[in-house]
């Protein structure tokens, strides 16, 4: 994935398709699932990076594919 590349990180696919499925206006639905607390080390994300990654994706998907 380019986005990837240019940020330099990997990011998983569940926010591209709400972006998507509300482009063509489809119902989302969550799952509530329980995960256990962190018991060891600190997460290991840039919340920057993550976040801007995110938000070109989110933008292109948007802008530019159909």
């Amino acid at each position: 994935e380019p986005v990837e590349k240019i940020f330099d990180t990997v990011i998983s696919w569940e926010p591209l398709m709400s972006v998507r499925c509300a482009k063509r206006k489809k119902k989302v639905a969550e799952i509530p699932g329980d995960e256990p607390a962190r018991e060891v080390g600190d997460r290991k994300f840039n919340l920057f990076k993550w976040g801007a990654t995110y938000l070109f994706q989110f933008m292109r998907e948007i802008f530019y594919w159909k």
